[in-house]
């Protein structure tokens, strides 16, 4: 097998409508779940990276994301003040989130505006409002 695979397969999820519609316990559940696997599925091929840098300010460094290509995040940056040990005020940490197939791309984004320090991670769920509702039958 070149690929590894036996049997090709896929999980469904089935309700059943009355208990939806008849039990808020049952409904409640069913919403919850629905939630864990869209953010699960949401953050699947995101990682999360962490980065130090130097700045005037974070409205400066903010900019300076924006003018690359891939480090934008989510929404943008967070951006927050790091007590230093040496009493430079203009260090910051920066977080954000990026798809997996762009990391090599952000990394190199980061360095060429000051970045180090850049640690990343694995994303295990991104929470939204969720867009799918399982409506009252």
């Amino acid at each position: 097998m070149e690929d590894g695979v036996i049997q090709p397969s896929q999980a469904v999820l089935a309700a059943n409508k009355a208990a939806l519609k008849n039990n808020p316990q049952a409904l409640a559940v069913a919403r919850q779940l629905l939630e864990f696997i869209e953010a699960y599925l949401r953050a699947h091929n995101n990682l999360s990276i962490f980065a130090n840098m130097r700045g005037e300010s974070p409205e400066v460094i903010a900019k300076r994301i924006f003018a690359q290509k891939t480090i934008g995040g989510l929404n943008g940056p967070t951006i927050s003040h790091i007590i230093h040990r040496d009493g430079d005020p203009n260090w910051y940490a920066l977080h954000i989130i990026i798809h997996r197939d762009e990391l090599f791309a952000a990394i190199n984004e980061l360095r060429s505006i000051g970045g180090s320090g850049v640690v990343v991670a694995p994303v295990t769920y991104i929470s939204r409002k969720s867009r799918r509702d399982i409506r009252r039958c």
